[in-house]
């Protein structure tokens, strides 16, 4: 049940950000992180971001939607976003 969970969760997520933030790698990232960790993001956590979904596109041969989708997942398991203080 997790597992199916944690799909819908990390496609619901690279939904709104397409809706929301267009198809900019940027933008997209910016917001995935601003909304899971409810702090705007530094440089380097955007540019890693970035840097993901392009490996994911170049180098695992997937399109973006997908590498959209794995990097929600990756965001959706951040410590950060997971632990409350």
């Amino acid at each position: 049940v997790a597992e199916v969970a944690s799909t819908f969760n990390e496609q619901l997520l690279s939904r709104y950000l397409r809706e929301q933030a267009g198809n900019e790698t940027q933008d997209q990232v910016t917001l995935a992180l601003q909304r899971t960790l409810q702090r705007n993001p530094n440089e380097s956590e955007v540019q890693r971001g970035i840097e993901l979904l392009d490996s994911l596109q170049r180098q695992h041969h997937v399109d973006a939607q997908t590498a959209l989708t794995y990097y929600c997942l990756v965001v959706l398991n951040l410590n950060e976003f997971l632990y409350l203080d």
